[in-house]
């Protein structure tokens, strides 16, 4: 019987091609600590990045133009945290239990009737630019965390297979991890956190191939453990995602990009560019996600809401550009785009923005992006103007958090329904 080997090779298929790169003296790529845990008292810093509840849409009114949702009850529709029991017509009560949590005022935790069902008391994800910051600068923005394990007998093939341009390989990798059970809710929180924080690490070449190694290991819990396994690694994966992409790209948030020399009276944490790129590499991973058929249209649109509603500088238009370039043509079927792009020219000819890095030049960037998605929207809608039905029409009343007839999966030998650790075995073979 072979066994998969983990080796060393030079990809020879065309890379990807990323439309975000920072030059390469801005290159150089952080590994944050992973935590799991929080102190007792926690700085207001990570309270305010988990727990700070986004206003509802405050752009200018034109007529036709209906606002994209942005309070707590649509993220919690749009990420499939409301089927975790959270009651819908308390938008509040979501905020207010993440902050109990990051200050250590939780209820006690109660038993799961479901084990794979992701623990709405489980401590919150801290996102990246939250502990780089309370790193660099532990006085003002200082938290004492433990670190997740480091000898995860999974994170060899993660890191491996997520950088791997290969398919076949990438879904032999993918096999190795969900091979390496078995998996509580603790360690599927910490797998999908890792994918998160492998993102943040910034814009390259190489990092796209995060989200189809985040889809072939979404399958394989699928087809190898079950369906209550796949199911509670995305909505970690989808929770984690959401905490570091509002971390980055909320600007009432201290953490945001647009507060990058004001978050502390300490000098600037990182170098400018290395946290756009992160910042960037993060929206980017929220196209790609939706991509490979692991988001709905509803949480894309959240995440866009989220930076148009309060447009501030030249970086969260590049960051709407990433999300829908990524995305695919298939966001046009899902996202109310004619809408968006309205209120994005809207907001990009009404008020004066600035730069997060002090770029120069930024009307003409900042026209130059506003008319790269206005090129990619109109020319989705042209391709729809024959009457003839969308390849992936999806009803506007159905929220399928993972179709497999969106994603172009990987051919191997499907294993026994009721055998999953032969098939995990015969598949290495």
């Amino acid at each position: 019987m072979n066994q998969h080997t983990y080796i060393s090779f030079t990809p020879r298929a065309p890379q990807p091609t990323y439309p975000y790169r920072q030059t390469s003296s801005f290159n150089l790529m952080l590994v944050s600590q992973s935590t799991s845990t929080y102190p007792p008292a926690t700085p207001p810093l990570v309270a305010r990045s988990l727990a700070s509840t986004p206003s509802s849409s405050t752009l200018p009114e034109v007529e036709g133009v209906r606002g994209l949702p942005a309070d707590e009850a649509e993220i919690l529709y749009a990420t499939g945290l409301d089927s975790l029991g959270l009651d819908a017509d308390e938008p509040n009560r979501w905020a207010a239990s993440l902050q109990d949590e990051v200050v250590g005022k939780a209820a006690p935790v109660y038993a799961q009737k479901d084990p794979h069902k992701p623990d709405e008391k489980a401590a919150p994800y801290i996102p990246t630019i939250v502990r780089r910051r309370a790193a660099a600068d532990p006085v003002h923005c200082g938290i004492e965390v433990n670190t997740w394990q480091p000898h995860r007998e999974w994170l060899r093939p993660f890191r491996a297979g997520s950088v791997t341009s290969y398919s076949g390989v990438r879904a032999g990798y993918a096999r190795d991890i969900v091979g390496a059970g078995p998996w509580s809710n603790a360690v599927l929180s910490e797998l999908a956190a890792r994918f998160v924080e492998r993102v943040a690490e910034g814009c390259s070449e190489t990092l796209a191939c995060v989200a189809p190694l985040a889809s072939e290991v979404h399958r394989c819990f699928l087809q190898y453990i079950g369906q209550s396994t796949a199911t509670a690694f995305l909505q970690y994966l989808k929770q984690h995602l959401l905490s570091e992409y509002r971390a980055w790209w909320l600007s009432s948030l201290p953490s945001a990009i647009v507060n990058l020399f004001v978050c502390s009276p300490s000098p600037p944490h990182a170098p400018p560019f290395r946290n756009v790129s992160s910042a960037i590499a993060v929206a980017t991973f929220i196209g790609d996600l939706f991509c490979e058929g692991l988001l709905t249209g509803s949480f894309v649109q959240l995440c866009m809401n989220l930076v148009l509603d309060k447009l501030l500088c030249l970086e969260e238009v590049e960051a709407l550009h990433a999300v829908i370039h990524h995305s695919g043509e298939r966001l046009y079927d899902r996202v109310p785009l004619d809408d968006f792009l309205v209120n994005l020219q809207v907001r990009c000819s009404g008020a004066p923005l600035t730069s997060a890095v002090g770029k120069m030049g930024i009307y003409q960037d900042v026209q130059y992006h506003v008319q790269a998605i206005s090129s990619l929207i109109e020319g989705w809608a042209r391709a729809r103007s024959t009457p003839t039905p969308s390849e992936f029409s999806e009803s506007t009343t159905e929220y399928s958090d993972y179709n497999p007839e969106h994603t172009v999966h990987r051919s191997h030998n499907p294993p026994p329904a009721n055998q999953p650790a032969e098939a995990m075995a015969a598949a290495r073979r």
